[in-house]
């Protein structure tokens, strides 16, 4: 574990300086409890009735509790930048962090709402999943394949269209782009060097990829597009 934690570069450490600690356990507990029960959750809950109510509660002793106190527990033992990646690395090493933060990114929600999902219906595309994400990717092959539009032109439309929090890292078959709402409060950090350009939601998971120190690293600014050709 020395070891790992020796081999963070020294932009790193500097990114760790700027770090100040905000959440207690309770703020912890509400953040948890706010990622499941949301504004787009909240109806779907209540038409379950008292039961799903009940089961919020012993979900509340049984999960957001324990998983609270364990996030304040291994954020005082490892306050260093990165979160249930940094662990995760620490414990199980490179790999397991990185299908670790790969979770994490695909299981985030874009909130945007059923609109553009129904919308989307209503011109023939199918869903698999009821996730806001695939809702994004739908809506950006949608504009590609029949508006006309290359990546670039399909995420100005995602901006006009969109309402919501979203960070988004989209590819196809010759381009990579990235885009974030207006109030860009999800996070995404860019490396970019003349050989790759890497992608992570905190800059720990890049602090150990060849020629970081020499890499121009970023977060991308509100409502601005960002392309790479292949």
């Amino acid at each position: 574990m020395t070891d790992t934690l020796d081999t963070l570069t020294a932009a790193a450490v500097v990114e760790r300086q700027k770090l100040q600690r905000h959440f207690g356990r309770f703020d912890i507990l509400f953040f948890l409890i706010c990622t499941i029960v949301g504004v787009d959750t909240i109806a779907t809950v209540a038409r379950g009735g008292v039961q799903a109510f009940a089961w919020m509660m012993i979900f509340a002793v049984a999960f957001f509790v324990p998983q609270a106190l364990l996030f304040s527990e291994l954020g005082a033992a490892f306050p260093q930048e990165g979160g249930p990646y940094h662990w995760t690395r620490l414990a199980f090493g490179h790999l397991a962090g990185a299908v670790n933060n790969l979770l994490y990114w695909i299981t985030n929600p874009v909130w945007i709402g059923a609109s553009i999902r129904r919308d989307l219906t209503d011109l023939g595309v199918r869903f698999d999943t009821d996730n806001d994400s695939e809702v994004a990717a739908r809506f950006v092959a949608r504009q590609m394949a029949s508006g006309g539009a290359d990546l670039a032109e399909a995420l100005r439309r995602v901006l006009k269209v969109f309402d919501g929090f979203f960070t988004l890292l989209v590819a196809s078959s010759s381009s990579l782009a990235v885009v974030r709402d207006s109030f860009a409060c999800k996070p995404m950090v860019v490396a970019q060097t003349d050989d790759y350009v890497a992608v992570a939601s905190e800059y720990v998971a890049l602090a150990d990829l060849p020629g970081i120190e020499k890499a121009a690293v970023f977060e991308p600014a509100p409502e601005e597009i960002y392309t790479w050709s292949a």
